[in-house]
């Protein structure tokens, strides 16, 4: 566990004065931790098949997003529309290191109700990847969210 982990790197990246990221509210600042474990994610691993039963370490080390990559809000540029006036936002994706041992993690997954087609997958898959990818062992649901 040596050396920093990249996520605090990251979150220091964009408080930076220098940086024309669009900042978004993070977790980290509410935790009162100054250093986080580098626990690598249990998705890293060599192969690219997993189990049925468990999809721990089937994701190999460039299929997770780089340190401080962003996204673009628009994708053409030219003299009207120059690249430094554009928003910037961190990419999402998996992430090689994580912030918490996933055995520890309580997740919860919340919706605001009202007719929406597909979100029963969505939820599903939520918790499909959280309990089987990542072996989170309590993911609760809230009625009436």
């Amino acid at each position: 566990m040596e050396g920093e982990n990249s996520l605090l790197s990251e979150l220091r990246f964009l408080e930076g004065t220098t940086s024309d990221i669009e900042k978004i509210p993070h977790l980290s600042p509410l935790l009162e931790e100054t250093e986080f474990p580098k626990i690598f994610s249990p998705l890293l691993g060599s192969t690219k098949y997993r189990s049925v039963l468990g999809g721990e370490g089937f994701l190999p080390e460039i299929s997770f997003v780089n340190e401080n990559s962003y996204v673009l809000s628009r994708s053409s540029f030219g003299p009207r529309h120059p690249i430094s006036g554009v928003k910037k936002y961190l990419r999402a994706g998996p992430r090689k290191f994580i912030y918490f041992q996933p055995k520890e993690v309580k997740a919860c997954i919340v919706t605001c109700g009202g007719l929406c087609p597909g979100l029963n997958v969505v939820i599903r898959e939520i918790f499909n990847s959280l309990h089987y990818n990542y072996g989170v062992e309590k993911v609760y649901g809230v009625k009436f969210g």
